[in-house]
């Protein structure tokens, strides 16, 4: 797939074969020179592959040269360490040196010997007009690499009273694999194998729809089907909880906005290692979406869970190399073969479940702002600038600059004489206005370098895929946001499928524009022409529970939920209708308060807490485990309170899915978290993922099973401490998590806790699964202490499957 093997590890570590990155140029990058008018990369002559390095020689005593990158070594102190180099070149002799150096004060220092010499292994090849292979061992001896040097290969070409050049190309190093003990100058950096495929993904049976391609437009049922962007008011980019909301809504498509499938964790011996997850339950994600009849435009590029893995680099020296900061979800230097790898292996990951399902598109990036500023960026854009000029003074009159050398070029809003602080970001701003032109190729030149390995992963995709291309950009956007630096214009040869980050609603092909569901009180009803009565009837029902009272000195018993930051991101009652329905007609009325109101007093008015994992941005204050949330609502239920905690399963992986708050609770209460229950001879919708339960405990929340239908969820595993009870368990067989709790629950000294990690089962279109009805019916008789609802009472199911179906079935005759 890559011409070179990733290096596995770096920084003095576990190597592979080919650990010299970029040995072959057909990348840019790697690799620096002097000057840089006599160095290039040229697609004439090349070896192998489509590139070769050209050194000119142009004037006699001069002297050209080439030199890769500082190779951390690896080696075992004390012991002498052997590596192999070769390459191939053609053209005027020229000096071949491999010299070590050592990390001093974040600098390289050459290792010198005891008469004070600079240590080098030097060779003198002679002309030769056919490529020529060069291939040597050389042994390292023991008491140079005491200080775990670097090894940087440097190639020389002295010019003569003739134009003189030298091709190079095919560089290879092989290096022993030797595992050094962590030492404080660093540490290692391990990729483990991608989780294996044991297959079991059962294709999609019977989809509502049938997509297809005609004269260049995408097809449903036949025919032409298109969006206009996708607000994300449900489903998709963070969760698959209010998933209803997006059929409701009419809305076709959807983003899946799921972040890359790994994560580094920091060993206790001090070394990284990066893992991939098994990803099997995001099929089941994709699968029900496409149930729904939505199809998918998925995203995969967003790294999580750190949006800045450049913190990395100080523990591992190296990463600066292929971890970036400065752009807005970029993170990954796509630009070199390892970035790319670490990608293509994340790809994947996730497509090894895939191929099966049906994707709109897939999103290499999303919402990516490409401003990148790292050294492998700077050293290109010198290369770039002085091809466009020419010269250093040409470029410095068209800049209105005073550059001494190349060495010092960088844009005027990266200069490093800006001190930090809170004006540095304002000043920057104001650098790249006073110095536009500067700034102006810099931004012309990102885009360009976007293009090279955008291309190049683009191949490597498609080695098993062929889902539309993409990236979500924000191209048509002012620059000064930092998303406006990508070129439509060079995109529109490598994408499938156009897609600008924007926020309007979703239409479909002879239909209607979505409707609006939340509307300002002043403004009349939205009427729509062809809208089916019963999905009116629901759009209305749930409309009016954003206007009930805010009153709280009723004699009713009330339930809390938590109030949405904004309309962006819905929670709260509306984001759970058969959940709030339900204790209406149990007569507990239900009102939302934001976080910052919550306190000891506030709850003390309420008989039952509703807590969810859904929007980011709205529960992001409960991601951290210390908040004082958590002693207060665990006092809550001691002194009488009702709290049901559900956790977002449909995050796709195991390390995406968002149970952060149960996790917390956890904390406190005694319980941990377990693997994904998979179990394919108790499932529904064909997926064994998707558990069916039918093991129950003795207790009122569990009265009346037989079987309920869960979405994708990890276990429970209470520890010795725990005083909840596991209500519902996985069945003796379940592959990976048999006997488990999938539903923990019981008194805590007056009142009553419940906790799940599926919050998909109680939604629309799948309330009525199975016994989850009666499962949500029993849920909230027990923690409201109200008299259970009949679940046999038809009226009870709101916004049923069946009434979906015909609804459509209507709307679209």
């Amino acid at each position: 797939m890559f011409r070179h093997i990733i290096m596995a590890v770096l920084c003095g570590l576990l190597f592979p074969l080919f650990a010299i990155p970029n040995g072959g140029f057909e990348e840019k990058g790697s690799w620096s020179g002097y000057p840089y008018s006599n160095i290039e990369r040229t697609d004439k002559e090349a070896h192998s592959g489509k590139f070769a390095m050209r050194l000119i020689g142009q004037e006699a005593g001069k002297v050209t040269q080439l030199f890769s990158d500082y190779l951390p070594l690896a080696a075992t102190p004390g012991n002498q360490s052997k590596i192999r180099v070769s390459f191939f070149y053609k053209g005027d002799s020229f000096l071949f040196h491999l010299r070590l150096y050592e990390l001093q004060a974040e600098k390289e220092v050459a290792v010198k010997n005891e008469q004070g010499e600079v240590i080098a292994f030097t060779f003198n090849l002679k002309k030769t007009d056919e490529w020529t292979e060069f291939r040597r061992e050389i042994t390292l001896p023991a008491k140079y690499l005491e200080n775990l040097p670097r090894l940087r290969l440097h190639f020389q070409l002295w010019g003569k009273s003739v134009l003189s050049e030298t091709l190079l190309d095919d560089v290879t190093l092989e290096l022993p694999e030797v595992t050094a003990p962590p030492t404080a100058s660093g540490a290692r950096l391990t990729i483990e194998p991608l989780p294996s495929d044991d297959g079991g993904i059962v294709p999609m049976p019977d989809l509502p729809y049938r997509y297809g391609q005609k004269d260049g437009y995408l097809t449903r049922d036949g025919k032409p089907f298109y969006y206009a962007g996708n607000y994300t008011i449900g489903g998709g980019q963070w969760q698959l909880n209010t998933l209803w909301m997006h059929r409701l809504l009419n809305y076709s498509m959807l983003t899946l906005d799921w972040s890359m499938n790994y994560g580094i964790s920091k060993e206790k011996s001090g070394d990284y290692r990066l893992r991939y997850h098994d990803s099997r339950s995001a099929a089941s994600a994709v699968r029900e979406i496409t149930r729904q009849g939505i199809i998918i435009e998925f995203d995969n590029g967003n790294y999580m869970p750190e949006y800045n893995p450049i913190r990395y680099v100080k523990g591992v020296p190296g990463l600066d190399r292929i971890f970036v900061n400065g752009s807005h979800f970029y993170s990954l230097d796509h630009n070199t073969p390892e970035g790319r790898k670490i990608h293509y292996l994340d790809w994947r990951s996730r497509f090894c479940y895939y191929k099966n399902l049906h994707l709109m598109a897939f999103e290499s990036w999303n919402e990516l702002g490409y401003t990148p500023s790292h050294e492998r960026v700077l050293a290109d854009f010198r290369i770039w600038t002085e091809k466009k000029y020419g010269s250093l003074a040409e470029a410095n009159r068209v800049w209105r600059c005073n550059f001494k050398s190349w060495e010092e070029v960088r844009p005027p809003h990266l200069s490093t004489d800006i001190l930090p602080g809170a004006s540095a970001h304002q000043y920057r701003l104001a650098m790249r206005d006073k110095y536009f032109e500067q700034y102006y190729d810099y931004l012309r030149f990102l885009g360009l370098d976007f293009m090279v390995g955008f291309k190049e992963m683009k191949k490597e995709f498609r080695t098993f895929s062929d889902a539309p291309w993409g990236v979500d950009t924000r191209a048509h956007r002012h620059y000064a946001d930092g998303y406006g630096v990508l070129d439509p214009d060079l995109l529109e040869d490598t994408i499938d499928i156009v897609m600008l980050h924007t926020w309007i609603n979703s239409f479909e092909y002879n239909g209607e524009p979505a409707a609006l569901l939340f509307e300002a009180e002043e403004t009349a009803p939205l009427v729509l022409p062809g809208i089916a009565p019963v999905r009116q009837k629901w759009l209305d029902e749930i409309s009016s529970w954003d206007k009930l009272p805010v009153t709280l000195d009723t004699s009713a018993p009330k339930a809390l939920f938590l109030a949405p930051l904004n309309s962006f991101g819905r929670i709260g009652r509306t984001a759970y209708p058969q959940l709030t329905y339900l204790l209406h007609r149990s007569g507990v009325e239900t009102r939302e308060l934001p976080l910052a109101e919550i306190t000891p007093e506030v709850l003390k008015k309420f008989r039952f807490v509703f807590l969810a994992e859904d929007h980011a941005g709205s529960i992001a204050p409960l991601v951290n485990g210390k908040h004082p949330i958590y002693d207060m609502l665990i006092d809550y239920v001691r002194e009488g309170g009702g709290l049901f905690c559900v956790g977002t399963s449909a995050r796709g992986s195991t390390g995406n899915a968002r149970q952060s708050i149960n996790w917390n609770f956890g904390q406190k209460l005694g319980f941990n978290r377990g693997n994904y229950a998979r179990n394919p001879l108790s499932c529904g919708y064909s997926d064994d993922m998707q558990v069916k339960a039918l093991h129950f405990a003795d207790h009122p929340v569990t009265r009346g099973l037989k079987a309920v239908q869960f979405f994708t969820l990890p276990v429970f595993v209470p520890t010795s401490k725990c005083e909840l009870k596991p209500l519902v368990k996985t069945a003796p067989n379940d592959l990976a998590a048999p006997n488990a709790a999938i539903v923990l629950g019981g008194t805590l000294g007056k009142g009553k806790a419940v906790f799940l990690p599926d919050a998909l089962w109680m939604q629309p279109f799948r309330v009525e699964a199975e016994d989850n009805l009666r499962l949500l019916a029993n849920l909230i008789a027990y923690l409201t202490d109200t008299p259970p609802l009949d679940p046999a009472d038809a009226t009870l199911l709101f916004m049923t499957e069946k009434e979906m179906r015909a609804a459509e079935a209507v709307e679209r005759r």
